[in-house]
């Protein structure tokens, strides 16, 4: 366990997280933030995109700097396991000391401090540990950051990656004042702005392969365009295609940023490790949720 206190000789931190990010990811690191502040640490936050806007009504959410424009003692990777991550912030890790915070399987010890656990269904859960272990005071804003993590990262405690602990932790953080009633229908039941209208042009473009058991979709910029929305909003789009009957293995390719950059998202159920198949081409992840960038042209992707 990192003793946050055995950190205090560094003044100017960093926690980095992936790029695209999603609920484990910005309520790990905007809670881990708090706990650094109580110790009366100077903490930025970088993420190369934007708070996704369901995450947006959360009170203690950080502000996310896309440039790291200043030499830091420390750098926690968080929800990640390495610099390559972290998509376009360019770090100068020279003389700095690096700890990892993470749960994915193909997360390596890489760092000066390393808290990797492929068991946990979260970097939350790792974060809640870490700021018990050193005696911080978790408030009720941070309560809720990490149980919109957990919760997110578990798909609402349905995932294969729940444990007994998993509830132990979600319990702890309602007593904590987490308000599980309102992050579930904030998170997974409400669709805000135009989501609606993007499900829908997603959903038509589904197409099923291996006599079903395959699910993918396609989200394109100007699918983004027409219906109104930003790629933070494709978030959780992938769950639709894996309630289809018979489907065991779901895929969504959306257009990344620069041309010719495809973002994929793949799902699975029965235990069926589409992480291999990321790791392949450089992505990563867990088992039954994993990640990569693909390059070129659309149908070569």
């Amino acid at each position: 366990m990192i003793d946050l206190k055995n950190l205090c000789k560094f003044n100017k931190i960093a926690i980095a997280i992936h790029t695209r990010p999603d609920g484990d990811a910005i309520g790990s690191s905007s809670a881990l933030k708090l706990g650094f502040s109580q110790l009366g640490k100077e903490v930025d936050l970088l993420c190369d995109c934007c708070v996704p806007e369901k995450l947006r009504f959360l009170s203690g959410v950080g502000e996310y700097k896309k440039t790291a424009d200043v030499k830091y003692d420390l750098v926690v990777f968080c929800d990640c396991g390495d610099e390559s991550r972290i998509g376009a912030i360019k770090l100068d890790l020279k003389g700095s000391k690096v700890a990892i915070i993470d749960h994915h399987a193909t997360s390596e010890n890489s760092g000066d401090y390393n808290m990797i656990y492929p068991n946990v269904s979260s970097a939350s859960e790792i974060v809640l540990e870490i700021l018990e272990a050193n005696g911080l005071e978790i408030t009720g804003d941070m309560a809720n950051l990490l149980y919109a993590g957990l919760m997110t990262d578990t798909g609402n405690f349905c995932h294969t990656n729940v444990t007994a602990k998993t509830f132990e932790h979600a319990a702890k953080l309602v007593s904590y004042g987490a308000n599980p009633n309102l992050l579930s229908r904030r998170v997974f039941k409400l669709l805000e702005g135009n989501k609606y209208k993007l499900v829908g042009s997603a959903l038509q473009s589904v197409r099923l392969f291996d006599d079903g058991k395959v699910a993918y979709i396609y989200i394109s910029k100007d699918m983004l365009e027409k219906t109104g929305c930003n790629v933070s909003e494709t978030e959780g789009i992938i769950d639709f295609a894996l309630s289809i009957e018979g489907v065991q293995i779901a895929a969504v390719m959306t257009d990344g940023v620069k041309s010719g950059s495809y973002k994929i998202s793949l799902r699975s159920i029965d235990g069926i490790d589409v992480s291999r198949a990321a790791a392949t081409v450089g992505g990563g992840g867990h088992k039954q949720a994993s990640g990569c960038m693909l390059f070129g042209e659309y149908y070569e992707a």
